[in-house]
């Protein structure tokens, strides 16, 4: 028999609504608003804390604690808000006793309660309120997240109640919730990540040069090592390159985002593992070339609607062999790939947009990640200026498009780029069977997993980087105007247009990162403010970057075989 039943029965329901006890004091519990309840821990406590406080007082209240924790990027599932019942008063049919008196049962029914009328009797008194309701996953778990106050789309950790439901029948059809789901009562959020304030920051990277050997060639060194132990190199221009679009903030409104091109076998897939080594993103690196364009953006085949990978990634989203996707995509008739890039425009600006589709399915999106994309070019296409017939011109004017070019791939070939880390800790690695996949000490062959040394390692560097997203540095819009104004005069016909339109806006993101990364770990320079140097390998890198559009990608496929 029901426990809440049972504790009805012995209690006297009825009589003790009647004849409250005046001679013990009650609780200061409202009906209008969900109680927080310090001294309780579980639902199960705050339920029966709820049972005996109602079966004293005429009145109904919810009791919660805010013990429970998740984490997540909330997506709204419902434009409108939510009327929820959270606890239910149920009356059973008449029972006669041996002395012909009449006994009316009641029962309390809360929202993880099952509930059938034809069995459990009537309703006799609810206890609603009015909900935002949001899903989030945290590590593969879904979340269905009960709030009286709209929540932000970003990345955040939130304090409340758990609840696991073994059926959805009290909820109300309306939420379509699986058989089996967890509701999540929210009662505070706040961001979840550790930002260091600007003045401070410099002080923690100091002490990180000595903990982690972080100086201006260990933090770069740091950045292009793999989960095997080793460290990638590029040419130094892209490492300064992907380092300033870590530490780089955002200007109008949305981050610095990279596209990196180039021929089979030079180091593309590699490097994205090391990003991710990095950030450990929960959904980790997308393999495009399995995958199609519509994984990418908002799908709204099932309700509530999939983000997408961009929007469900916080920091980064790695997406690795772009173009294998669009060649599939093209293969279809019914797939026009342009469209689909266009998806892409409002993810990429960090725009705050309200999608939905015909079926009463929408939700509202904020992309909050930066984009890395590494791939081949399309088959038979032997330059950049080719692509731009096939691909979405306005998306590509959002990214920075990097494409490799000979001395690069000629490193890379030569395996002139990698070395062995020496700076990481020996006692987390593992032996393996695989030397491809491994890192070689003696001949014996070990890969790295996440030690408390990795772990820590990656919380600085996570800490360092969310701390660099808050502010921009110092600088003289003039110089950069100036040295972006050239870098347009190199640009050929084909790229030229798609550069002036928001090349700027890449230009000033650079600058953002350079000088970041020189003050936080060569000159230690509180002011954050540009010099004469960061210009000056700011104009170096963006020349580069626009020459490199010029590379035949055939000639680099054949050269160095």
């Amino acid at each position: 028999m029901d426990d809440n039943l049972i504790f009805l029965k012995r209690m006297k329901f009825i009589e003790m609504l009647e004849n409250p006890l005046k001679d013990v004091a009650s609780p200061n519990y409202t009906s209008q608003e969900i109680n927080w309840v310090e001294n309780i821990r579980t639902w199960k406590e705050a339920k029966n804390e709820a049972i005996n406080f109602m079966s004293k007082e005429d009145r109904l209240v919810f009791l919660a604690h805010d013990y429970d924790f998740c984490k997540g990027k909330p997506q709204l599932v419902h434009r409108t808000i939510q009327k929820i019942n959270l606890l239910t008063i149920v009356e059973k049919k008449k029972v006669e006793n041996k002395g012909g008196a009449v006994e009316f049962i009641k029962q309390f029914k809360f929202i993880d309660d099952y509930f059938d009328k034809r069995y459990d009797g009537k309703e006799i008194a609810k206890l609603c309120f009015d909900f935002w309701v949001y899903r989030l996953i945290e590590q593969g778990k879904e979340y269905y997240l009960l709030s009286r106050e709209p929540l932000s789309e970003e990345y955040s950790e939130i304090s409340g109640m758990k609840i696991e439901l073994e059926d959805t029948s009290g909820i109300g059809e309306n939420l379509k919730l699986n058989k089996i789901s967890t509701l999540f009562i929210v009662k505070e959020t706040k961001p979840a990540v550790k930002v260091i304030p600007k003045d401070q920051l410099v002080k923690f990277t100091k002490e990180l040069a000595e903990k982690n050997g972080w100086d201006y060639k260990g933090f770069q060194d740091y950045i292009f090592t793999h989960n095997d132990g080793k460290i990638y190199d590029f040419s130094q221009d892209f490492n300064e390159l992907r380092i300033a679009q870590f530490l780089s903030s955002k200007y109008e409104g949305y981050p610095l985002h990279i596209l990196k091109i180039g021929p089979v076998g030079t180091g593309k897939t590699t490097e994205a593992e090391t990003i991710d080594f990095k950030f450990k993103e929960e959904l980790g690196i997308l393999e495009a070339g399995t995958s199609r364009m519509k994984v990418l953006v908002p799908s709204f085949k099932e309700k509530p609607a999939n983000l997408g990978y961009i929007c469900n990634c916080n920091r980064v989203a790695i997406i690795d062999e772009l173009m294998k996707m669009v060649a599939n995509a093209m293969q279809n008739q019914h797939v026009d790939v342009n469209n689909y890039f266009g998806e892409l425009n409002m993810l990429l600006e960090h725009k705050k947009r309200f999608v939905g589709s015909g079926n009463d399915n929408s939700t509202v999106v904020k992309a909050t990640a930066k984009v890395c994309i590494t791939t081949n070019p399309l088959k038979g296409k032997s330059n950049l200026a080719q692509h731009l017939s096939v691909l979405d011109n306005t998306t590509l004017s959002r990214m920075l498009i990097w494409v490799q070019d000979r001395e690069e791939v000629e490193r890379v070939y030569k395996k002139d780029n990698i070395r062995v880390n020496d700076n990481l800790c020996f006692h987390s690695r593992e032996h393996i069977a695989n030397p491809e996949e491994s890192f070689s000490r003696g001949g014996v062959f070990y890969v790295y997993k996440d030690c408390d040394c990795v772990l820590g390692k990656r919380q600085d560097f996570l800490t360092i980087y969310d701390s660099c997203q808050t502010f921009l540095v110092n600088f003289n819009m003039e110089k950069v105007k100036n040295i972006f104004n050239k870098s347009v005069m190199e640009t050929e016909d084909q790229m030229k247009q798609i550069w002036k339109s928001r090349g700027l806006h890449h230009t000033i993101l650079i600058l953002d990162g350079i000088t970041k990364f020189r003050c936080l770990f060569k000159d230690y320079d509180e002011s954050f403010t540009a010099k004469e140097e960061d210009y000056e390998k700011l104009e170096k890198i963006l020349f580069h970057i626009v020459h490199t559009w010029n590379s035949n990608l055939e000639n680099n496929f054949t050269d160095f075989y």
